[in-house]
């Protein structure tokens, strides 16, 4: 890890999100961070390394661009890890020449529309889909193409849910579309199919699995949105998961770091569905929980991939059991301030690992939002089998003396 590089590593959050230094050298290497001031002042102060100031909250490349103009510095890598930087960094790497991801590549694992005509070429099921703007104006052929079916209205860019609507059918879209207060060409209109939702988590070099785990939701990222707690819980690997990691790494050329793949396994002829992926660690206590499982640091390998192709250890041993965790979101809320009453029980539980709860001082996130530290509970457990953990999870989801009360003399409650 010490080659002395010039590295380039845009912040969109607090340091303490993704310890670059865990999986980056610092001390060898030419480091430079580029972001908003209240970011960069989270970088600990041991770590060797630069600061270049965005001059907007909003990471745009040619600000990238003509920041590190300013440095006469010719960069070997830049290195972002979050949904909104992924293409600013790209474009920056196609204008001036630097190894990694370009636009077109991004694209694939941004781009929903995009990446599902990419998936369909490869033999794996997807949902029917189109762009809204296509839908829109082609009505008849829309119609006939959903027939009746549920359809669903999501961004074609983004993550976590959020803009998410439901429909019956297309015609019941097309009547209420207007209503809607949306940007026609940021959205796709996609078939609804019914069942399970997994994820599959990897570490991708030159387009092969160096490891992965297969993990099923407990409720949604939807449901998550509308306010609703969410769980998810580690499974046993099938070959069956590996191929549809397979297929997309190569249908969509993810040459390297982390990926996370979502599928759903439908309840109408029991198979599996590709609904979208990232070429980015995936957010909740995902990360955690892959570190825990197979003793490898998730966050400090999806850099030190993309630097060297090496991967970083917390423990050369992986551990028979399997993780999962359990989240109440807060954003839904009609309060600001929150405390988290009847969680006695869990807290003594011999099989959670950690939980955390929102300070009663601090302001509950009106965001969407599955940062741990920003949520009224989190929590991740252990148990010795998948099937053991989902009813430890499922019971918490059940425990109606968990509630959320409103603090600092607020009195609306809302669960």
């Amino acid at each position: 890890m010490s080659d002395n590089y010039n590295i380039l590593i845009i912040l969109h959050t607090e340091y303490e999100r993704s310890n670059f230094d865990e999986g980056i050298e610092h001390k060898s290497n030419n480091i430079y961070y580029f972001g908003e001031n209240k970011y960069l002042q989270t970088i600990p102060k041991r770590l060797k390394h630069n600061k270049i100031f965005s001059p907007s909250k909003e990471i745009l490349e040619k600000h990238i661009i003509n920041e590190i103009g300013k440095l006469n510095i010719t960069f070997d890598f830049i290195i972002a890890n979050s949904e909104l930087t992924l293409m600013p960094a790209a474009k920056v790497r196609q204008e001036l020449n630097i190894s990694g991801s370009k636009p077109d590549q991004v694209e694939k694992v941004t781009n929903k529309v995009v990446m599902k005509n990419f998936i369909k070429k490869s033999g794996i099921n997807i949902p029917k889909y189109l762009s809204l703007e296509y839908a829109l104006k082609n009505k008849v052929y829309a119609e006939k193409l959903f027939k009746r079916d549920k359809i669903v209205l999501k961004p074609i860019n983004g993550s976590g849910s959020e803009g998410v609507y439901f429909y019956e059918n297309f015609g019941f879209l097309y009547q209420e579309i207007s209503k809607l207060n949306i940007n026609i060409i940021d959205y796709e209109v996609e078939e609804y199919i019914p069942g399970e939702i997994y994820h599959l988590d990897a570490l991708v070099c030159d387009k092969s699995v160096i490891e992965y785990i297969p993990s099923k939701y407990i409720n949604t990222c939807a449901d998550f949105a509308n306010g609703e707690p969410l769980g998810s819980f580690q499974i046993a690997k099938k070959k069956q998961y590996l191929e549809l990691l397979k297929k997309t790494i190569n249908a969509l050329d993810i040459e390297i770091g982390a990926v996370h793949l979502e599928i759903i396994k439908s309840t109408k002829d029991d198979e599996y569905y590709f609904l979208e992926v990232a070429n980015r660690t995936g957010g909740a206590e995902i990360r955690t929980l892959f570190s825990e499982k197979t003793g490898i640091n998730f966050s400090a390998s999806e850099c030190s991939l993309q630097i060297n192709k090496t991967i970083i250890y917390n423990s050369r041993k992986k551990r028979n059991s399997y993780f999962g965790f359990f989240q109440i979101p807060g954003h839904h809320l009609n309060f600001e301030y929150c405390k988290i009453v009847g969680l006695e029980k869990w807290l003594k539980h011999p099989n959670l690992l950690k939980m955390t709860c929102l300070d009663e001082r601090k302001k509950i996130s009106k965001t969407i939002t599955y940062r741990p530290d920003k949520l009224p509970v989190s929590m991740t457990l252990k148990a010795s089998s998948p099937s053991t953990l989902e009813k430890l999870i499922k019971d918490i989801f059940q425990d109606k003396e968990i509630q959320i009360l409103p603090t600092m003399n607020e009195t609306n409650y809302v669960k």
